[in-house]
C-alpha cells in the first residue's frame, strides 16, 4: 500500500502531511458468558456517532493527541534514563508494540454498549521469520502478567478489566481448581482447546499476583471480591501443588519440555499464597486467611531447604543448575517481603556470573532468555542493592534489541532469544510481552488506600459448557497515525486517546 499527498511547490519553509490509518471491527470479541456468546464492541467508538466521526477527531484533535503523547514519551524516557539510557531505549521501544497488542471493548454496540462493562484482551500477536503471523492466542494469562509492570505504570485500571475477562469466563470454562492458560488460541474468538490446562500452576500462581497488584495500584477492591470464591478456590489448588508438583509447562511455551518441581515455579506460586492472604484483607475474609497463610511460610521454608545448593537455587529434576528467579519480582511489588534478603543476595551472584554476551539465561541448562524475565528479576534485586544497576547488566539486552533491528529476518521486535548468540526465537516477535520492559519504573508507582469490599456470596454451578469455534469477524479500515513523532503517535494513541477517556 502507498499513501501520497501533494504538497505543491515546496518553498525554503517545510510543509508536513498527516495521514489516517488503523482498523475498526465489530464485533470486536466473541465472547462467553454464562448467559451465552457475547458480542464486545471496541470501547473508543462508544464516544462516537460513527467510525467516520471517530477519524474526523483524530484528524481534528491531533495537536492536542501530538502534545499529550510527547508529555507521556519525555516522562518515560526521564524516568528510564535515570537508570541508564541503554534501558531507556528499549523500554521506547516496546511501549508501541505492547499497546498495540491490547483492545479495550464494551458489551453491545453504539447507543446499547454497556459502559459499566469494560474488558480488555490481548493478542499474542507473534509472527515467524517469513513475516508470516501466527493464530493470535486471546489473552494468554503470562501476557498480561508480562505486560503488569507497564499497565501498574500508565493506567492500572487497564489491568482490572484484562482480569476482568478471564476471572468471569473461569466460571464457564469447565476448569474451576485452577486457571487457564488463555481464551482460546484464535484471536478475536473465545475457543476452548486442550493446550489451555498446560501450565496450571504459573496461570493461577499470575492470576492471584496480578489481581493483588491491580488492586493494590488502583485502591479497588471490587474485582476481587465479585470474584473470591474463584480466587479462593485457586489458592486451594496452590495449598496443594505449590512446592512439590507434578510435570508441566508454565507459560514460556517455549521452554517445550514438561518438568516437576520448578524452583521459579513454586517460589511464585508461594508469593500467590502471600496474596490471596491481603486479598482476603480487602474483601473482609479474614477468618479463612490462617490457612494460605501457614502455607505460605511452611513451604518457603520447605522451599528453602529443597532449593538450597551452595549459591545456586535449583531442585527442578533434582538438577544442580542455577535458575533465573523472576518470581521475586511480585515481592517486590507487592511490598510483601516474604523472601529472605539471603536469596536475593546469592540470585544477584548468580545474576554476573551467568550474564552472557546479550544477557542472562533463564537456567543453566539451555542459553534462551526472555526480555521481560530478566528485567523482573533485575527490578527485584536491586530494590535494596543497586550494585546491579550500571551498564553491564542493562547494555547487554539492549544489544540483541538493536541486533534484531537490523537483522532483515526479523519482522518485529522478539521477546525470547538466545542468549549467548543475540539470535531471536523464531515465532516470539509482536508480542505484547515486551512491556515487561517496564518493571523497573513500576516499583516506583504509588499505591493506592483499599477502601474494603465484601466478597460476593459463592456463586452457583456454571450453566455454559466452554464454547467451541465460532463465526468470523469483519474488517474495515479506520484509525490514527502520522509521519512525525512515530514513537509518540503510535506508542501512546491508545493511551491518551482512549484510556484517558477511562479514567
Amino acid at each position: 500500500m502507498a499513501i501520497a499527498q501533494s504538497l505543491g511547490t515546496v518553498a525554503t519553509q517545510a510543509q508536513t502531511a498527516s495521514f489516517v490509518l488503523g482498523h475498526s471491527r465489530n464485533p470486536a470479541v466473541e465472547y462467553y458468558t454464562s448467559n451465552g456468546k457475547e458480542d464486545r464492541s471496541l470501547y473508543f467508538l462508544s464516544k462516537f456517532s460513527s467510525e467516520e466521526d471517530a477519524v474526523r477527531y483524530t484528524v481534528t484533535d491531533y495537536t492536542n493527541a501530538l502534545a499529550a503523547s510527547t508529555k507521556f514519551d519525555n516522562k518515560v524516557q526521564t524516568d528510564a534514563t535515570k537508570y541508564s539510557p541503554d534501558y531507556a531505549s528499549v523500554v521506547a521501544l516496546s511501549t508501541r508494540q505492547a499497546f498495540a497488542s491490547m483492545e479495550i471493548t464494551l458489551s453491545g454496540t453504539g447507543s446499547g454498549a454497556n459502559l459499566q462493562d469494560i474488558k480488555l484482551f490481548t493478542k499474542d500477536a507473534a509472527v515467524d521469520d517469513t513475516g508470516a503471523s501466527r493464530e493470535g492466542v486471546l489473552s494468554a494469562v503470562d501476557s498480561l502478567y508480562s505486560m503488569m509492570p507497564m499497565l501498574i505504570y500508565t493506567n492500572p485500571n487497564l489491568g482490572n478489566y484484562g482480569l476482568a475477562s478471564l476471572l468471569e469466563y473461569a466460571g464457564v470454562s469447565g476448569v474451576q481448581s485452577f486457571a487457564m492458560h488463555d481464551l482460546g488460541l484464535r484471536y478475536p474468538r473465545v475457543v476452548s482447546h486442550a493446550q489451555q490446562s498446560r501450565n496450571p500452576l504459573d496461570a493461577t500462581a499470575n492470576m492471584i499476583i496480578m489481581t493483588h497488584a491491580f488492586m493494590r495500584y488502583t485502591g479497588n477492591a471490587g474485582l476481587a471480591a465479585k470474584h473470591y470464591y474463584t480466587l479462593k478456590t485457586w489458592a486451594d489448588y496452590l495449598v496443594a501443588n505449590a512446592v512439590i508438583h507434578e510435570a508441566q509447562l508454565t507459560g514460556d511455551w517455549f521452554m517445550t519440555t514438561p518438568a516437576a518441581n520448578q524452583t521459579n515455579l513454586a517460589l511464585k506460586a508461594l508469593i500467590a499464597l502471600k496474596s490471596i492472604v491481603e486479598i482476603q484483607k480487602a474483601v473482609g475474609m479474614t477468618n479463612e486467611s490462617s490457612t494460605y497463610e501457614n502455607a505460605a511460610n511452611s513451604g518457603l521454608e520447605r522451599w528453602m531447604q529443597l532449593s538450597s545448593s551452595g549459591t545456586k537455587y535449583t531442585y527442578q529434576s533434582n538438577s544442580q543448575q542455577p535458575q533465573l528467579l523472576h518470581g521475586l519480582y511480585a515481592d517486590k511489588l507487592l511490598g510483601l517481603s516474604f523472601v529472605p534478603e539471603s536469596v536475593y543476595a546469592q540470585q544477584r551472584t548468580q545474576w554476573t556470573a551467568g550474564m552472557k554476551s546479550f544477557g542472562v539465561a533463564l537456567n543453566g541448562e539451555s542459553t534462551t532468555t526472555s526480555t521481560a524475565w530478566q528485567y523482573f528479576t533485575l527490578a527485584a534485586l536491586t530494590t535494596s542493592d543497586t550494585s546491579l544497576l550500571s551498564n553491564s547488566s542493562f547494555t547487554p539486552i539492549k544489544n540483541f534489541v538493536i541486533r534484531t533491528q537490523s537483522d532483515p529476518k526479523v519482522i518485529a521486535p522478539a521477546d525470547v532469544y538466545d542468549a549467548t548468540t543475540g539470535n531471536a526465537i523464531q515465532g516470539y516477535g509482536l508480542r505484547g510481552n515486551v512491556g515487561g520492559s517496564y518493571a523497573l519504573l513500576a516499583l516506583s508507582a504509588p499505591t493506592k488506600t483499599i477502601t474494603e469490599v465484601p466478597a460476593s456470596p459463592s456463586p452457583p454451578a456454571p450453566t455454559t459448557t466452554a464454547p467451541g469455534a465460532s463465526s468470523s469477524n469483519s474488517n474495515s479500515a479506520l484509525g490514527g497515525i502520522t509521519s512525525r513523532n512515530m514513537f509518540s503517535i503510535l506508542a501512546t494513541m491508545v493511551l491518551c486517546f482512549l484510556t484517558l477517556l477511562l479514567i
